[in-house]
């Protein structure tokens, strides 16, 4: 079934899916980045952030008073290997939990519609 994307409707490109750091699973990892590169630690993944290397890394980290799960904080540097040139996603289907939980006309959207030029949506709450 085709990607339903409010996002393009609404002019945005999917400009949260590049550029941005997230919280993942081990399994969603796997599944949705299986080519992220691995690195050792939170610092090399600091360096990569701050030197811009463009591409798709990844490290383990402990989320401490939660059990039963491998977490791993992802950096996509430029677009999301999964996004296509018109903002679509590849993944859409199976994306991962947080872009599941990004909501078009969320604080965050708007932060990211305005810094790339575009004005800000409010969505009307249904009742």
């Amino acid at each position: 079934m085709p990607e339903r994307n409010p996002c393009l409707k609404s002019g945005c490109p999917g400009f949260c899916c590049q550029d941005i750091d997230i919280e993942i699973t081990k399994s969603e990892r796997t599944r949705v980045f299986p080519t992220a590169i691995h690195v050792d630690s939170m610092k090399e993944l600091a360096q990569i952030k701050k030197d811009n290397l463009q591409g798709l890394y990844y490290t383990e980290y402990s989320r401490k008073g939660l059990e039963g799960g491998d977490f791993y904080v992802i950096v996509i540097n430029g677009p999301c290997p999964n996004r296509l040139s018109d903002g679509s996603c590849l993944k859409h289907d199976e994306r991962e939990y947080a872009a599941r939980n990004f909501a078009i006309g969320c604080s965050d959207c708007n932060v990211i519609r305005k810094e790339n030029g575009l004005s800000p949506i409010f969505i009307e709450p249904v009742e």
